[in-house]
C-alpha cells in the first residue's frame, strides 16, 4: 500500500479552499503514486512464475431435475423417512 497522497487547502470559516497550482500539483503527485504503485505490482507479479489459483472454488452450476428425476428423487426421500419411521 503506498502513501496517501493529499491535496493542499486550506480552512476559512469551516470552507475548504485550494488553488489551480495546488490542485496540478496533487493531480502530478497521484500520477507519480500511481507509476511507483504499479512499477512494484509489476515487479512483484513478474517474479513469481507459479500459476496463481482461485482462493475458493468455483460454484457448480445446478441444472433443473427433469420430471422423472425429481419423482424419483421424492420417492427416494420418502423411502428413507418410513425406513426411519418418520
Amino acid at each position: 500500500m503506498g502513501e496517501r497522497i493529499h491535496l493542499q487547502h486550506i480552512r476559512v470559516g469551516g470552507k475548504l479552499y485550494t488553488s489551480p497550482r495546488w490542485i496540478e500539483e496533487f493531480g502530478e503527485r497521484l500520477a507519480e503514486a500511481d507509476a511507483a504503485y504499479f512499477k512494484a505490482y509489476d515487479e512483484a507479479t513478474t517474479r513469481t512464475s507459479a500459476p496463481t489459483t482461485p482462493t475458493r472454488p468455483r460454484r457448480r452450476t445446478r441444472h433443473p431435475l427433469t420430471d422423472q428425476q425429481e419423482a424419483e428423487r421424492r420417492a427416494r426421500v420418502r423411502a428413507e423417512l418410513d425406513a426411519e419411521g418418520l
